[in-house]
């Protein structure tokens, strides 16, 4: 079966910024990686996405019909944050000029374009698809990113991604004020940012540095949170590849290894170790996924000596007031009330998300009548604590400059 074609040409793109602004390396690696059939594959998370997007951008009956509860319930928070950005901004989102799903290229002249080649003109470097790109008066544009799941991304004001874009839509528009905003209904209100002429003349030309970076030979690696969006990072990221060897440790027990790094590990080193580590279970993920998809596929690459075992049996009760009314009447198990309730768990963030989704109320505002209700029926308390790295996270993107340099 053939590969469906590249959007992007096989360019660097504005998803890659944040990624690519750290590790220069990564676009070389990656491309490498893609040649050899290795990198991020479709998954269940990225098809719902796909298809929430898809909505989004047409609106169609076909599209909303092809949605689960939870998608279109997603899709219509997408959209009324969007409408309501759009308002607030001074324009309506059905009243105004608006494109969707609109993938923009930079060319090595400077010029924009909503084609990746035209007859005459410089070849194409870099493009970014905006989920929505709205024109106001007076040079003004709006640019709203969805983002469907719950993850973590970099606030609008820092998001290289959406700087990127901003760059691209100034071309393309002549806007000198651009607005950019990350729509993500499960992670709490939008994040808005505000970019003037200056700030995007500066961005361009930090773009078109770091695009030319990207394409000298012998970059080196440079590894961090980022890694876990690179292709390359199981295989053929060399540095990646190294942690791993670093890991595999010859004693062959975990008690042999505890003690071990409990006698010979100071503190710096097993800082570099849980650094280390955290990349290695991004790799050995990959890897993972990889070779399961190379196996099913029947691929000629699929690893020699491993092949996939059916997963263990389930067992789940789907009603609890019918399961006990069965088992309180049996005359061999008569389940007592306190022992079901022993048994069973109220997850509240669950209950919660059922309640909103009936009621039509705000999360949060189910949580609070639910706590206000329950009083102290509800026990709070702390997960054990973890472990996390100073200033880690999230790139730290602390200026536009930086954003893309």
């Amino acid at each position: 079966m053939n590969a469906p074609p590249d959007p992007r040409a096989g360019l660097p793109s504005a998803s890659m910024l944040g990624r690519l602004s750290h590790c220069a390396a990564s676009w070389q690696l990656s491309r490498q990686a893609v040649r050899q059939g290795i990198g991020n594959h479709s998954n269940s998370a990225s098809d719902s996405g796909h298809r929430i997007h898809k909505w989004l951008e047409t609106h169609g009956a076909a599209e909303w019909g092809a949605l689960s509860e939870d998608e279109k319930e997603t899709a219509s928070r997408c959209y009324e944050q969007a409408e309501q950005i759009i308002a607030d901004w001074g324009a309506e989102i059905d009243g105004c000029l608006a494109h969707r799903e609109q993938r923009l290229w930079l060319f090595a002249d400077g010029r924009v374009a909503s084609t990746p080649s035209v007859l005459g003109e410089a070849p194409a470097l870099f493009s970014g698809c905006a989920d929505l790109i709205v024109h106001g008066t007076e040079s003004r544009a709006c640019i709203v990113d969805y983002k469907t799941g719950r993850g973590d991304y970099e606030p609008a004001a820092g998001n290289a991604q959406l700087l990127g874009l901003a760059v691209l839509v100034a071309g393309w528009a002549g806007a000198r004020g651009i607005r950019v905003a990350l729509v993500q209904p499960w992670a709490g209100p939008p994040s808005i940012a505000d970019f003037d002429g200056a700030a995007l003349d500066e961005a361009k030309a930090q773009l078109l540095e770091l695009l030319a970076h990207i394409e000298q030979p012998g970059l080196t690696p440079t590894p961090g949170d980022w890694c876990h969006y690179c292709p390359a990072r199981a295989g053929v990221c060399p540095v990646t590849t190294n942690e791993l060897v670093m890991l595999a440790n010859p004693l062959d027990t975990p008690e042999a290894i505890e003690e071990f790094i409990r006698e010979e590990y100071d503190g710096p080193k097993l800082a570099r170790i849980l650094a280390i580590a955290r990349r290695a279970k991004w790799t050995i993920a990959a890897a993972e996924a990889e070779a399961k998809r190379r196996i099913e596929a029947a691929d000629p690459g699929a690893p020699p000596g491993w092949t996939l075992r059916e997963g263990a049996k389930t067992r789940e009760v789907t009603n609890l007031e019918e399961t006990f009314a069965l088992l309180a009447v049996d005359p061999v198990i008569n389940l007592t009330a306190e022992e079901m309730r022993g048994a069973c768990s109220l997850s509240l963030p669950t209950l919660e998300q059922a309640i909103s989704k009936r009621s039509l109320i705000p999360k949060p505002k189910v949580a609070m009548r639910i706590a206000d209700v329950l009083g102290p029926l509800v026990s709070y308390g702390r997960k054990a604590p973890s472990l996390v790295e100073v200033g880690s996270g999230k790139a730290e993107l602390g200026s536009k400059k930086e954003a893309l340099s």
